[in-house]
């Protein structure tokens, strides 16, 4: 048997690995091998072990307590191999999604890659079920020394649910896990839309003109719901110089005092501006722009040197869908040495009303008395460009369609949760009854059973959502839905977790009323028939 067995595998391995060795350049590492003698050796190995088995079984009588033992044995050896082989399955799915995470945000759809998530929270949920016992009972222990038997005996039912809460469990788990991912998601592709929005507008509201005079900008502070407005000179075509490279920078000539104040309390909170030195201009630059060697700053054709360079890592501008290092120099210094670079937009910091009705101006130039305006741009309309998308609609409705899902799949796992143990529960109580178990006891008992693992596989769930994130990052880009930088950061969302897991639990709360109702609504015959079998 084993020689037969292993026959096949050996011509099959070597017809595989000398073509790959003849066609493909580079070495093979050691794990590579390691893969290959397990094809060749595996079957020789289960082969193996199932004549072991057979003979020993047959050599043995098959009554009595070693029957029963090697009953037993079998059944936990399985169950170890079924709950060995999810958790491998998971491992090599999130392998997977880091070694080609890129390739799979650039658009090829890698179906086991999307189901990471979900073979993750299968093997929390394994672990789940081989866990739920010790905090059950530990409960029980408590519940035990307080009167009543109702709570004592829901928790000891619950701590021996075992097979029967399966894929209940599973079911719960994998949907409080897409619950807290969903949301996780879908506030991460919110926040990053917002900062998006002002990384591109630079203030609630940027007025473009061909120049803005100071009379331009008085006129426009004193419009109704204006806080107050800075004069900036903002190029896109400059550049930071550094030997022999050039970093593209977006330039931003503005008072730095008065657009830290603008931007005070939003996104773009910036740092205390760098004080002056004594030669060249002092810059305060955003991250990615090398500081060895001497810097110059290119702007208009003209060569500026820098003395001295301060990098704020939040000081990153969109410019045409590209994330650029903004560079802030005081303005009255970079008209002295660039004439030619005069005040060409103002920043204002004003109310949704009066930013709207700048935005919506028939004629933008009649916002101000040169007649020099433009165009206007306010954070609000930033936003709503790149939420009007098609994608963005799109992506917004799975997620809702998909949280739906969860949330039905939590409430019928709960369900049938329910169905699977409510025979045996019923039989309890009627005994109790017989006992004096007062009415209404049965909805207890079913609260202290149920409720328990529905709460531990809710918080396993919520944990799973909160990390997915994480674990899927390389290969989700949420640009295109945020309108922002290629690949932005995918935090973890405590709060989503948390929401996710409280939602399981309401679930669960209201299948139980469900459960309770349709008992009440049960017919008298029946009920005393269970008493009967009871």
């Amino acid at each position: 048997m084993v020689g037969g067995t292993a026959l096949p595998a050996v011509p099959i391995v070597v017809l595989a690995v000398v073509p790959v060795l003849l066609l493909v350049t580079g070495t093979q590492g050691a794990g590579t091998w390691v893969e290959v003698a397990l094809v060749a050796l595996v079957p020789a190995l289960a082969a193996t072990a199932a004549v072991l088995l057979r003979v020993r079984s047959l050599e043995h009588d098959d009554s009595g307590e070693d029957a029963v033992r090697r009953a037993r044995v079998v059944r936990v050896a399985r169950r170890v191999v079924a709950e060995l082989a999810v958790v491998a399955v998971a491992a090599a799915a999130v392998a997977t999604v880091r070694s080609r995470g890129g390739e799979i945000a650039g658009g090829r759809t890698d179906w086991y890659a999307a189901l990471t998530p979900v073979l993750v929270a299968a093997a929390a949920a394994l672990l789940v079920l081989r866990l739920l016992p010790v905090p059950v009972r530990a409960a029980a222990r408590v519940a035990a020394r307080r009167r009543g038997l109702v709570g004592f005996l829901g928790l000891a039912r619950a701590a021996r649910t075992g097979a029967t809460a399966a894929l209940p469990v599973l079911a719960v788990v994998v949907g409080a896990a897409v619950l807290a991912l969903l949301a996780a998601l879908t506030s991460t592709i919110g926040e990053q839309r917002e900062v998006s929005a002002w990384r591109t507008v630079g203030a609630e509201v940027r007025v473009d003109a061909v120049r803005v005079d100071a009379d331009d900008a008085a006129a426009l502070a004193a419009r109704p719901g204006v806080r107050s407005v800075v004069r900036a000179y903002v190029a896109t075509g400059a550049t930071l110089v550094s030997g022999r490279r050039a970093t593209p920078v977006l330039l931003l000539g503005v008072d730095p005092a008065e657009y830290g104040r603008l931007l005070a309390d939003t996104p773009l909170h910036l740092g205390a501006p760098p004080a002056a030195t004594g030669s060249g201009l002092t810059l305060l630059a955003g991250p990615g722009i090398a500081t060895d060697g001497d810097l110059e700053l290119a702007v208009r054709g003209s060569r500026v040197p820098v003395g001295r360079l301060v990098v704020d890592p939040g000081l990153a501008r969109l410019a045409a869908g590209q994330s650029l290092p903004a560079v802030l120099v005081p303005l009255d210094d970079l008209g002295e040495l660039v004439p030619s670079a005069q005040p060409n937009t103002a920043f204002l910091a004003a109310d949704a009303s009066a930013a709207e009705a700048l935005r919506t101006l028939r004629e933008p130039g009649t916002a101000t008395p040169s007649g020099r305006v433009t165009g206007v741009d306010t954070v609000a309309a930033a936003e709503q460009r790149v939420a009007g998308r098609a994608l963005p609609r799109l992506i917004a409705r799975t997620y809702l369609v998909g949280a739906l899902l969860a949330g039905v799949l939590t409430l019928l796992a709960v369900v049938l949760l329910l169905a699977a143990t409510r025979p045996e529960r019923a039989a309890l109580v009627i005994r109790l009854r017989t006992m004096g178990l007062p009415h209404g006891g049965e909805r207890g008992l079913a609260w202290t059973e149920v409720l328990p693992v529905v709460a531990l596989a809710g918080l396993a769930g919520a944990v799973v959502g909160a990390a997915a994130p994480s674990l899927v990052e390389a290969a989700v880009d949420l640009a295109p839905f945020t309108g922002g930088a290629p690949h932005p950061a995918l935090p973890v969302v405590p709060l989503a977790a948390a929401g996710a897991g409280v939602l399981v639990i309401v679930l669960g709360a209201l299948a139980l009323l469900l459960d309770a109702a349709a008992a009440r609504r049960g017919r008298l015959a029946d009920h005393l028939r269970k008493g009967d079998t009871a």
